[in-house]
């Protein structure tokens, strides 16, 4: 859980807050003339407030949940999950994600720059391209921690 809030998290700040530039100077420079960066630029608005919300709930809450269980710090005391319910919910959101990133490579043509773009195109296709990138694998690296953690909680339970 550590390497998922200190590294993967802090990458995924650091695309997303070069990635809300891009996407400013993109509108800035194309928005009425490209109607599809509009769509562009509310699907990241809520995609990027919905992302940071659930970080701060991983991180103030899941992973130390998570920590607790696998250092068996926490017996749990009744037959149901503990973690469930809030893995359940990060899935959810996960699902959010992906959805919104492949809407986004959609509307950017799979991310395929036109020949004739500028370069403020290029970096806004490239912005995303790697912002997906560092999501799904995150996102991969997450699943495996909570089938894990779900694990170990069902054997703690059985005790």
């Amino acid at each position: 859980c550590g390497h998922l809030e200190h590294d993967n998290h802090a990458q995924l700040r650091y695309q997303v807050a070069k990635t809300t530039g891009i996407v400013a100077a993109s509108i800035a420079r194309y928005g009425d003339s490209h109607e599809h960066l509009r769509e562009i630029n509310r699907i990241f608005f809520q995609l990027r407030e919905r992302l940071w919300a659930h970080m701060f709930r991983e991180e103030h809450g899941l992973y130390s949940s998570i920590v607790n269980i696998e250092r068996t710090w926490i017996q749990p005391s009744c037959r149901s999950s503990v973690l469930l319910p809030a893995i359940r919910a990060m899935r959810h959101e996960h699902r959010y994600f992906r959805k919104s990133c492949r809407r986004i490579a959609k509307l950017l043509g799979n991310y395929e720059i036109p020949r004739n773009s500028g370069q403020s195109y290029a970096s806004l296709v490239h912005g995303f391209q790697r912002l997906e990138s560092l999501k799904f694998k995150h996102m991969q690296k997450e699943d495996i921690v909570y089938s894990r953690a779900l694990a170990i909680e069902r054997e703690l339970r059985r005790k």
